[in-house]
């Protein structure tokens, strides 16, 4: 039986996607969480979805062409289908880097740091809370389905992180300027690279036992978005082999 269609609760044990793209990467890494498709009847979108209607087939995955729970739940206009999947569980892999945010609240920043996680080769991360829920669809969206081809788990604090993955070099990015520049830092793995929220940053606290990296910026700002931070380091590292 499945769940009944309505607006996203962080209580429930499903969440959704919209956008034929977003819905084909779901299909693409996680197959099995799919419950269900629902296509717009939309006359504007019949051929694209006639053929999208033929590959789900394909796939063994249950749809239906269901205008009114497309606009029940499409934040934006235009959307053309929904697809409701499981929530689902996942464990960091042990001897692989990771990318380490510390209470991010943000849901477009967390949803373009995941797609760029997985354009870099990065497939693990660790969310220390309170933080945006992942399964929001505003998240799910914004990572236009990359968040299904990563691993992800949440940790009440830092050292929980660290007890569970003990082995990590942890490389934390700070706007103490007197911190080593990220372009000279050699990584070494398996490695942790942290990012601090939007604006409290990473507290002096959590530093210990850490190294720090500073990215290069002109004085004209006073930082980078948080998104565009984590995506410099992860190029500057990933480039580092």
């Amino acid at each position: 039986m499945l769940p009944k269609a309505r607006k996203y609760k962080k209580t429930d044990m499903h969440s959704y996607v919209a956008g034929i793209f977003p819905v084909k990467e779901l299909i693409r890494f996680r197959k099995e969480l799919v419950l269900v498709v629902y296509l717009s009847q939309d006359s504007k979108y019949e051929g694209t979805l006639r053929s999208f209607a033929g590959e789900l087939n394909k796939a063994g995955i249950r749809y239906e062409y269901n205008q009114k729970i497309i606009d029940k739940l499409a934040s934006k206009e235009n959307t053309q289908c929904i697809a409701l999947f499981n929530k689902f569980e996942s464990s960091l892999e042990k001897g692989s880097n990771h990318i380490l945010l510390f209470q991010p609240r943000n849901a477009g920043n967390v949803g373009t740091i995941i797609r760029t996680m997985l354009g870099l080769g990065f497939k693990n991360l660790a969310i220390i809370k309170d933080a945006c829920d992942i399964f929001n669809p505003s998240v799910v969206r914004s990572t236009m389905g990359a968040v299904f081809g990563i691993n992800f788990e949440y940790f009440e604090s830092f050292d929980d992180y660290r007890s569970k993955y003990p082995n990590q070099n942890h490389y934390l990015t700070m706007l103490d300027r007197d911190s080593k520049l990220a372009t000279e830092v050699e990584f070494e793995e398996p490695y942790s690279l942290g990012f601090g929220n939007e604006g409290a940053g990473i507290s002096k606290s959590e530093v210990q036992e850490s190294k720090t990296i500073f990215l290069p910026q002109t004085k004209e700002i006073d930082s980078y978005n948080l998104s565009v931070a984590a995506a410099l380091t992860m190029y500057i590292a990933s480039n580092k082999k």
